[in-house]
């Protein structure tokens, strides 16, 4: 066999194992489950993912009043040591002792462990790419999720505020013109440019007037207000 054509064979070789194993694994603990479950994180590409769920289950049980666990020597922060070792430590030097050890023969022939390292580094090369898809996945649902958040909550002042300038304006109306009756619509005070729809609750003669304010974009962003004129308070929104 040439010289050329064994190297070809080689890396195919570590190839397939690469990308069969994994494949094979997964199908036999799928269909016949030989192993326990917990046996997935001795190959876990994202052991940082552990921490995080830990982290999680800890910072759900201090706002509940629970005990916080914090993080001990179990089965799932010991296999992040493992993986550390095995995709940083073991998976190179395996690899690197191979071709020091293929070059001692004349053939030049990998050893078993050759194949066994190069597969661990393959697979731990292939997290980069991974870790950048996980990584922009999450920040791009963070990103999406926080504009959002922060667009909904711009909305909702904006709701505020032009309710809080039609409520003054109600009881300067009340206070000037003497206007409250049950006949009184928000219209009577002349107000332009009112981005939202602004309509009359109650009226509870001249010392409580109850409006509210919708959004018909956005109906979980309405309000009620209680305009009191003659009241320290003049203003105050209802919950």
């Amino acid at each position: 066999m040439k010289f050329s054509t064994r190297r070809f064979n080689e890396w195919l070789i570590l190839v397939m194992i690469v990308v069969l194993v994994p494949f094979g694994f997964e199908y036999v603990q799928n269909n016949w489950n030989p192993l326990p479950k917990a046996v997935d994180y001795l190959f876990n590409y994202h052991p940082t993912n552990i921490v995080i769920a830990l982290g999680t289950i800890d910072a759900i049980n201090l706002f509940g009043g629970d005990a916080v666990e914090g993080f001990s020597i179990t089965w799932l922060t010991a296999s992040i040591y493992f993986n550390i070792v095995l995709f940083l430590i073991l998976g190179p030097y395996l690899f690197f002792k191979g071709f020091k050890q293929a070059k001692k023969n004349q053939e030049n022939a990998k050893p078993w462990y050759w194949y066994v390292g190069g597969a661990i580094c393959i697979g731990s090369l292939m997290i980069i790419p991974m870790e950048i898809k996980h990584l922009y996945s999450y920040s791009s649902g963070v990103y999406k999720s926080n504009m959002e958040s922060v667009e909904k909550s711009r909305e909702s002042d904006l709701v505020r505020r032009e309710l809080t300038n039609v409520g003054f304006k109600a009881a300067e109306y009340e206070i000037v013109k003497d206007g409250f009756d049950e006949s009184f619509e928000i219209g009577e005070l002349d107000l332009e440019e009112l981005k939202y729809v602004h309509s009359v609750e109650n009226i509870y003669s001249d010392t409580l007037l109850v409006i509210s304010v919708s959004n018909p974009e956005q109906p979980e962003l309405g309000y009620q207000m209680e305009v009191r004129p003659y009241s320290e308070s003049v203003l105050r929104f209802r919950n």
